[in-house]
């Protein structure tokens, strides 16, 4: 798909600070403890560059296999891996958006995606069952 000749430029997002600006951003861990609404079984960490880092103007969000000590991240719900996972402070009600992303090959399991759900959908709790635009 190609950029409309009309598309204007309205955010763009670099990545070329050496840490996440929350200004922009936001770690999205509300339901580490109970569980994800749609079975996910990962643990999404906030400010952990193990699992969420910026390098060489390039957002790394790495899922990895391993389990945390509850003492020290005591919202851990006993997941077997880790992530990042962001929520964009800017909204619009339409438009065109581009991503540049590289995504690894799928195995078994695991579910690798960006993608774009509405604000009001994404502060309820149904928001795994409503249509979010994925690449």
């Amino acid at each position: 798909m190609h950029r409309p000749p009309d598309a204007r430029l309205a955010w763009s997002e670099e990545f070329g600070e050496r840490v996440l600006d929350q200004g922009q951003w936001s770690f999205e861990t509300s339901h580490n403890k109970q569980g994800w609404f749609n079975g996910e079984r990962q643990y999404y960490s906030a400010n952990r560059r193990e699992n969420l880092r910026l390098a060489g103007d390039h957002l790394i969000i790495e899922a990895r296999a391993e389990t945390l000590d509850p003492r020290a991240y005591p919202d851990w719900g006993g997941q077997s891996y880790t992530s990042a996972r962001i929520i964009s402070h800017k909204s619009w009600r339409y438009g065109f958006f581009e991503v540049r992303a590289m995504l690894p090959c799928a195995r078994s399991g695991c579910y690798q995606r960006t993608c774009s759900i509405g604000l009001t959908t994404a502060r309820s709790t149904s928001w795994s069952r409503s249509a979010p635009s994925r690449t």
